[in-house]
């Protein structure tokens, strides 16, 4: 070919050139008519040709070692040399692997300082400009204000001082233009005096006083309307709630007379066809709570002799109060344990409850606690803590309410003993205020019967002796307190075993008319138990 060395390797590659000439100057012997891969393809063979020389091994190896290794280099680069001059070397930038595309893609380019620089400043700029927007809107704001404030003076002005006034308004801007020596200031003169002799007129002072005596006959007017409206709202709700406890009572005894006609309905249409148009849904379907069993829901009270004592009715016993409160819709089981401290109880309770049919838990401990060491009954404050979380983890699932012990009537405890008493008032606190951190960690509702007897006896002016009939235990006065507070804590925080909207769980006798109907609803029941 005219202008190219006719030696050449096979694909087109021409022969090393010779060793006078310089690698710096290989590319003057590479034809520009090549595409540029291809000579620069060529531009790496000849350079890896002229360096190809083995290195010099070290001399402490023996001559065959070393010409096995000058051997084996020798063959390597030729290798090497081959497949760059064949192609299989891929030294082309136009088919570079995407990987090596995509790594020189996230390669960060540097800001040009400059750059840099024109956006600082444009930031300060731009909240520079934010700033004056800001300020500019406050004095918009401010302006509109005081126009308000100056139309409502004028509006409280006479007419004549009104006229006045605006007369030295006529030309706000020729007024401005000239200097001020040439500003007639007659008008203003004119406006100041009229309003200086209206106001020592008193007519002012007049008619501050008719304004303010109208707004305070229109806020009387507005309270007694307001007392109206809420002693109105108090009545609604009242007759609200009275008729919706109401309404789930006669909706439990209608449900009971609908499911007596329903069963005999079926019974009778098991005896002759059914009509095609016979719709079944047309009769009203009541089913029982799916939770429940063949016994009652429960309320189980666990506690010491506080609880034991509650089933005395002869003190009005608060288990007793609320067996009567929940006749026919929820069983009270007491498990009170006269004399027992936690750490018996949390032994025992497991072995005398069951944890299927409960509801709610009543737990009650710490007076026992509470004797002073080394008593028998005496537990410490830590351990009670644990002994009391411990109890309340074996009724998980159940609704549960911790009740503080009630304080102690040190006088009147005292007077059993012949020596000193074995526990006290203020060592009894101390477990009180256990309880109310534990009921807070657990996220659990408190009764505290403590501060309920305190301040009860504080605000009466009555001593503690009033709600205790020994000095530890609660007389009727004492069952009656906790009774109240343990029914509207339940009201407050488990509102749905509020029993006034609980519903008889067995039909009542005005349900039925004869033994068949009361038999029918006894089986359905027991089904839906």
């Amino acid at each position: 070919m005219r202008g190219k060395r006719a030696s050449s390797i096979g694909g087109g590659f021409k022969a090393i050139p010779h060793d006078s000439v310089s690698t710096q100057d290989f590319y003057r012997h590479i034809s520009p008519e090549l595409p540029e891969p291809v000579r620069l393809r060529q531009l790496l063979a000849w350079c890896a040709r002229r360096t190809a020389h083995a290195p010099d091994w070290p001399t402490e190896l023996p001559e065959h070692v070393q010409k096995l290794l000058s051997d084996v280099y020798k063959e390597a680069a030729d290798d090497v040399h081959s497949a760059l001059e064949r192609g299989e070397i891929a030294t082309s930038w136009y088919h570079r692997p995407a990987e090596v595309e995509k790594s020189e893609a996230q390669v960060e380019v540097r800001a040009h300082p400059e750059n840099v620089a024109n956006a600082e400043a444009r930031d300060t700029l731009v909240a520079r400009i934010a700033r004056l927007q800001q300020e500019n809107d406050a004095w918009v704001r401010e302006l509109r204000r005081a126009g308000t404030e100056h139309a409502r003076v004028l509006d409280r002005l006479p007419s004549r001082v009104q006229t006045a006034v605006l007369t030295t308004r006529s030309e706000p801007i020729a007024q401005m233009a000239r200097p001020v020596e040439q500003i007639d200031w007659t008008p203003a003169t004119q406006a100041n005096e009229a309003a200086a002799q209206y106001v020592q007129t008193g007519a002012v002072d007049d008619e501050l006083q008719e304004t303010e005596a109208q707004i305070a006959r229109a806020t009387h007017e507005l309270e007694v309307r307001l007392d109206a409206i809420h002693v109105d709202m108090h009545k609604a709700h009242e007759s609200h709630k009275h008729a919706r406890s109401k309404c789930a009572r006669i909706k439990s005894d209608v449900g009971f007379v609908f499911d007596a006609r329903r069963e005999r309905a079926q019974a009778v249409a098991t005896t002759r066809p059914v009509r095609k148009d016979h719709d079944p849904t047309l009769y009203y379907t009541r089913t029982m709570d799916p939770q429940a069993t063949h016994q009652l829901p429960q309320i189980v009270c666990i506690g010491d002799s506080l609880t034991q004592h509650g089933w005395d009715v002869g003190k009005r016993g608060w288990t007793a109060q609320l067996a009567q409160t929940y006749l026919r819709r929820m069983d009270v089981v007491n498990r009170g344990l006269s004399g027992f401290n936690t750490r018996w109880a949390k032994h025992t309770v497991p072995r005398i409850i069951s944890t299927q049919n409960i509801r709610l838990v009543c737990i009650l401990f710490g007076s026992n606690d509470a004797q002073f060491a080394p008593g028998k009954y005496h537990v410490p404050v830590d351990e009670f803590t644990d002994n009391l979380r411990d109890i309340t983890r074996m009724v998980a699932g159940a609704r549960v309410l911790l009740v503080t012990p009630p304080p102690v009537a040190d006088r009147l405890y005292e007077s059993l003993f012949e020596g000193p008493a074995d526990r006290c008032c203020e060592g009894t606190r101390l477990y009180a205020d256990a309880v109310r951190t534990l009921a807070e960690e657990l996220r659990i509702p408190c009764v505290d019967l403590w501060t309920a007897m305190e301040t009860t006896a504080t605000s009466t002016n009555t001593p503690l002796d009033s709600f205790l009939w020994d000095g530890l235990h609660l007389n009727a006065n004492g069952n009656d307190l906790l009774f109240n507070l343990l029914l509207q804590a339940i009201k407050s925080n488990y509102p749905e075993l509020n029993p006034d909207s609980m519903p008889f769980v067995v039909p009542g006798h005005l349900d039925f008319a004869n033994l068949d109907e009361l038999t029918h609803m006894l089986a359905h029941f027991t089904k839906s138990q």
